[in-house]
């Protein structure tokens, strides 16, 4: 893919959110209501995307304002939720509103990449 498709890619992609979380890119935003081991394995795979020259929004809020996820991958058009202590129910609930698919990784797995 050349850059101008990949642009291209990566700003549809961004349409899905709020014009404030599109603004936010690369850029590791911590929610503090959330757990210290859960923001540390965001910031970690933030390292990882960012390294292999993926672009990515954290606490990225989708258009409509009714979620908002951990990190919104917009090479891929997908997100990645953390899980640290959520109910299989709130992720399936979360598949349902999200306009993207979503990747799950726990906070004591190791990222290995983008995975739908």
């Amino acid at each position: 893919m050349n850059q101008r498709d990949l642009m291209f890619k990566r700003n549809e992609s961004a349409r899905l959110l709020e014009f404030t979380s599109r603004g936010h890119r690369n850029c590791v935003r911590f929610n503090t209501t959330n757990g210290v081991k859960h923001e540390m394995k965001k910031a970690e795979v933030c390292y990882y995307l960012k390294l292999a020259g993926i672009e990515y929004c954290t606490e990225a809020e989708f258009v409509g304002k009714e979620s908002r996820a951990d990190i919104m991958v917009l090479d891929d058009n997908c997100a990645i939720e953390i899980i640290d202590s959520e109910s299989p129910e709130s992720i399936e609930l979360k598949r349902k509103k999200y306009p993207c698919q979503i990747m799950t990784l726990n906070v004591n797995e190791q990222f290995k990449g983008v995975k739908i």
